[in-house]
């Protein structure tokens, strides 16, 4: 290649990532970078993802394999089980192929499920080595070794449903039981079904509760539900439907039916799985679990990990009928 092919290839694939950048959603997960990443490729041949950094807006280029050892050690503790960790990695392999197939006009309705989790899109958060090595201190070179052996170990596999890569939702804790994507999302999803992760209930995380008095109640029914009480001595609790899995699906307040989790992300509750009370001159949510509930338990993949169960067997658990595959072991 000439040095003038050169320079003409280096302007395009400049004006490329400059034009592609604005289109990515800036979602971010703790102190990470963005969740949604670019998928590109360098000249070489060598699969590379761009992110952008949370607080500087500047654009990073990472291997896949960097990419996935960030977004692990941003979403999972490694004080985990490996096998745990592994089908983490797993996740975030899936998700960045995902990302490319979203990019895919032709793909529509139900396998085109924007959300991923509380109101954020497809996202998910990653650590760079340098933020890694100052969070994790002197135990960095340890857990740095350990995190990319077990990425090495399940590199280029990921979770696949009809040879398309899935929509890998995870959360912390279920309630006990996981949640159906059709009422978290309101469309269905054939492996995002409800299952059982049944050790969750110990997590010591399981329980939360948060209280409001009346006057904060009512603003933030007001403000961020829309509504009111029709006269001072309406009853602001009524009546509660739950899914199967035990999250609330539509409350009654003030005589107005709101999706759980609406109401979940107006009071700012872990999760949808809640009951409410109104007590000693307040109103009392108390909840279980943390997060949508859809897909993975991460507490309940790292129980199944103590119990001597693979990685490939979390994955199948809380995906069913999802496979996992790897590379061109997929079929369009």
């Amino acid at each position: 290649m000439t040095n003038v092919q050169k320079l003409i290839t280096t302007c395009f694939l400049s004006f490329l990532l400059l034009l592609l950048l604005p289109l990515l959603s800036l979602v971010c997960t703790g102190n990470g970078l963005s969740g949604d990443a670019l998928y590109l490729h360098s000249s070489s041949g060598e699969a590379t993802v761009t992110v952008l950094l949370q607080d500087t807006g500047k654009a990073v280029v990472m291997s896949e394999t960097e990419y996935v050892c960030g977004a692990v050690a941003c979403e999972m503790p490694l004080t985990y089980e490996d096998e745990a960790l592994k089908a983490q990695a797993v996740i975030a392999l899936t998700q960045l192929r995902r990302q490319q197939l979203c990019t895919d006009t032709t793909v529509s309705g139900s396998d085109k499920l924007a959300a991923i989790s509380d109101g954020s899109r497809n996202a998910q958060g990653c650590l760079t080595a340098s933020q890694r090595k100052t969070a994790w201190g002197t135990a960095y070179p340890q857990n740095e070794a350990r995190l990319r052996q077990l990425v090495a170990s399940v590199a280029g596999e990921y979770l696949a449903y009809e040879g398309q890569p899935i929509l890998a939702a995870y959360h912390a804790i279920s309630c006990g039981t996981t949640e159906s994507a059709s009422n978290v999302w309101g469309s269905n999803c054939p492996y995002l079904l409800p299952v059982s992760s049944s050790s969750d209930p110990v997590s010591e995380e399981y329980h939360s509760s948060v209280t409001f008095s009346p006057d904060e109640f009512r603003i933030i029914c007001k403000e961020k539900l829309g509504i009111l009480p029709n006269d001072s001595t309406q009853e602001p609790i009524g009546t509660c439907t739950r899914s199967s899995s035990g999250y609330v699906t539509d409350y009654e307040i003030y005589g107005t039916h709101i999706n759980g989790q609406k109401i979940r992300n107006a009071f700012g509750l872990r999760s949808a799985c809640f009951t409410l009370k109104y007590m000693d001159g307040r109103f009392l949510f108390a909840v279980r679990g943390w997060g949508h509930g859809v897909g993975m338990s991460q507490y309940g993949a790292n129980e199944m990990a103590r119990q001597g169960a693979g990685y490939q067997a979390i994955l199948t658990h809380y995906y069913p009928g999802a496979s996992i595959v790897k590379g061109a072991d997929a079929s369009a």
